[in-house]
């Protein structure tokens, strides 16, 4: 009797230790059913100082038929600032199940120690279940840049206001003589002008359309030869630029300074594309993404492949000159 019962406690001990090691396994809202789910959150570093920013990422491992929606943070997350956000490329694991994580940079400018607490992380999944799991909570401490007792000699208090004498008589002068030097010059012009006539103005040449700027960037890119340098995700960064500045200088849309999932709810709700070529921007940032931060190592047929996505964007997009739209008639 007594081996049995030490047996179960050994048994109940490494089960928790398992769940402790794993992750937050979530449990359905409002029955306690154990479902597939499991988050964990975390930073990449739990000490920083002032100014810098720390990573903030939640990953969450689920199977087949699970939907996650991510949690609901706002400008800030334990009084530190969101500098920016992502998802990453799902996963697919080993084990047959999913691994999907999301990030957030963080920032502040004044020292201490921070906390995040525990996030919803909402799920449904295909056979009618739903509910939410929350995360664990994480430690940030963000230092001074100043070492502990280090003087602060440089530090003064502010000056009072200074009465500075004004002179008047030669404010008065200045101002005489720049009238007489703007009334000799408007004379000149004046005159050169009633010799010679009204100049004409030459006008500046029209800015570069948007599709030279990027059948130039994409030339320039061929000629480094970066594939053939082994620089394939170099590449991929160059070339997701170059479309990513010819979408915001052809559409007005802000692609450069967002992220991929940002810039892709955007396209969606503006009416300025036919969907054949916002599917076409959607594919070619994922694989852009999938190769930059996943890691992924294209096939040479996927690298061309890309490549004709690119101009083949520019080609159907670009902005036509209007004697290309006329016809001329005899």
């Amino acid at each position: 009797m007594y081996l049995k019962s030490n047996i179960f406690k050994i048994a109940i001990i490494a089960l928790l230790g398992l769940v402790f090691i794993g992750g937050v396994e979530a449990v359905e809202y409002g029955a306690g059913k154990s479902t597939p789910l499991i988050v964990n959150a975390a930073v990449n570093h739990s000490e920083i100082t002032i100014g810098e920013k720390v990573r903030f990422s939640i990953t969450v491992e689920y199977g087949d038929g699970v939907n996650v929606s991510s949690p609901e943070i706002g400008e800030t997350l334990a009084d530190l600032t969101v500098k920016s956000r992502g998802i990453d490329e799902p996963e697919s694991l080993k084990n047959g199940r999913t691994l999907r994580k999301e990030w957030y940079l963080l920032e502040t400018f004044s020292p201490g120690s921070y906390v995040v607490p525990p996030l919803k992380v909402k799920y449904d999944t295909t056979d009618g279940m739903a509910g939410e799991v929350e995360t664990n909570e994480v430690f940030v401490e963000v230092k001074s840049v100043m070492a502990a007792g280090e003087p602060v000699e440089d530090i003064r208090e502010i000056r009072g206001p200074v009465d500075v004498s004004v002179n008047y008589t030669r404010i008065y002068l200045i101002i005489a003589a720049a009238f007489v030097v703007f009334a000799i010059v408007a004379g000149i012009v004046y005159f050169l002008k009633k010799r010679k006539g009204v100049e004409k103005v030459i006008a500046p040449p029209p800015p570069m359309p948007a599709h030279e700027i990027a059948y130039r960037a994409l030339q320039k890119l061929v000629k480094m030869d970066l594939i053939a340098k082994g620089k394939v995700s170099e590449y991929y960064s160059l070339l997701s630029d170059i479309v990513r500045r010819y979408i915001e200088n052809r559409f007005k849309l802000m692609a450069p300074e967002r992220t991929t999932q940002e810039f892709l709810a955007e396209m969606s709700n503006a009416d300025i594309m036919v969907p054949d070529h916002k599917l076409l921007i959607k594919k070619f940032l994922e694989h852009c993404d999938l190769v930059k931060f996943a890691k992924y190592g294209p096939a040479e047929e996927e690298i061309k492949g890309v490549y004709n996505a690119a101009k083949k964007l520019v080609d159907e997009t670009r902005q036509l000159a209007v004697f290309e739209d006329e016809k001329i008639t005899a």
